[in-house]
């Protein structure tokens, strides 16, 4: 579940990127049209930024679905030493929230 959210947020990033360099490169050619050579300096500095926020953004991602793994397997190993408390852990939680959503009727 971690992985795919991770991996969902980071798509979604890299869509964004390529929606920003396709508007940049459209401003590009009308900054050519304008100004010639200033755009293009304009615009290879402003491509670099975005490559140095995706590069960014994509590191935080990976960061925050290793977190993600590292908490089910803290999860999961402590299930392990301790399958009687968990599974009672996980009726009493079952019952609560039965008893929450059962509520109004």
């Amino acid at each position: 579940m971690a992985a795919t959210k991770a991996n969902q947020a980071t798509e979604e990033l890299r869509e964004e990127v390529e929606s920003l360099r396709k508007e940049l490169s459209e401003m590009v050619e009308m900054f050519k049209d304008k100004s010639g050579n200033y755009a293009e300096e304009i615009a290879g500095t402003v491509e670099e930024k975005l490559v140095s926020y995706k590069d960014k953004a994509e590191e935080g991602a990976e960061a925050v679905y290793e977190k993600g793994v590292e908490g089910l397997e803290e999860i999961n190993n402590r299930v392990r030493k301790n399958p009687v408390a968990s599974l009672a852990i996980a009726v009493g939680v079952g019952y609560l929230l039965s008893k929450l959503l059962n509520n109004d009727k």
